[in-house]
């Protein structure tokens, strides 16, 4: 400053034109400033609507993961209760098996014991039956005539 002010003569007075074109130059770069200040604010606000945004999407994602795990648990839960009935099914089967195996050999055992029964039962249409008749011992006796044999029981 010392050197401009022996240029001007010792004179303190800044010249006109240099000065003046200095407040221009820092008036553009103060306006330059305030447009820049400006547009960073704009930018900052759109980028903290979209952080709020995001936040928000985040939040949802979040709640729906939450969801997707109680789904989840409850899909592992019936899986195993499949599972179980499955079992359970097959064990009936094997069991309703066993029993118609069993009924069979019964209604079989029935058969036979219904033929042995009936193996010395004989009737005869029109013919009168007596109270504790021993049809066997008639029917041998009668057989043994017709046929011309001695009887033998």
């Amino acid at each position: 400053m010392a050197a401009t002010r022996a240029k001007n003569g010792g004179n303190n007075k800044t010249p006109d034109k240099s000065g003046s074109e200095n407040y221009d130059k820092l008036e553009q770069m103060i306006g330059r400033s305030i447009t820049l200040q400006e547009e960073t604010k704009e930018r900052l606000n759109k980028l903290d609507c979209r952080f709020g945004t995001f936040e928000k999407e985040i939040q949802e994602i979040k709640k729906e993961m939450s969801q997707v795990k109680k789904m989840e648990e409850s899909i592992k839960e019936i899986k195993n209760e499949v599972i179980n009935i499955k079992n359970n099914v097959t064990v009936t089967d094997s069991k309703v098996e066993i029993f118609k195996n069993q009924m069979e050999m019964m209604m079989d055992q029935m058969a036979l014991q219904e033929l042995r029964q009936k193996e010395d039962t004989l009737r005869f249409r029109g013919c009168k039956e007596e109270n504790k008749e021993n049809l066997r011992e008639k029917m041998t006796t009668a057989l043994a005539e017709f046929l011309g044999m001695e009887e033998s029981i």
